[in-house]
């Protein structure tokens, strides 16, 4: 993996050279989800294929593009966090249960 590139790099090229700057993201992008394993690659493909769709609806309005895609990760982190907490309460239950036979 090259070395990703400053923030100052990033922020210029965002204003210079946004072709650039998305090659970046997309080469960057591609190269985490063929080291992922195997059970993860389909759901970052399929997460970069909605953060595409996100960028080409909203090409001419960066804002709006960066917006919608920061509502997909809080969405994702919240979906993700109600299991969690579900999983807990189960750990919970079992090692209440647990207790009781000791």
């Amino acid at each position: 993996m090259d070395k990703f590139p400053s923030v100052d790099e990033l922020i210029k090229l965002a204003k210079e050279n946004p072709e650039e700057l998305n090659r970046i993201q997309e080469k960057f992008s591609n190269e985490i989800i063929d080291n992922a394993r195997e059970e993860n690659k389909a759901r970052l493909q399929g997460i970069m294929f909605q953060m595409n769709a996100i960028r080409l609806k909203n090409k001419d309005n960066h804002l709006k593009s960066t917006i919608a895609m920061s509502k997909l990760m809080w969405t994702s982190f919240y979906k993700m966090n109600d299991k969690l907490q579900t999983l807990r309460k189960e750990q919970d239950k079992i090692s209440l249960v647990k207790d009781k036979r000791d």
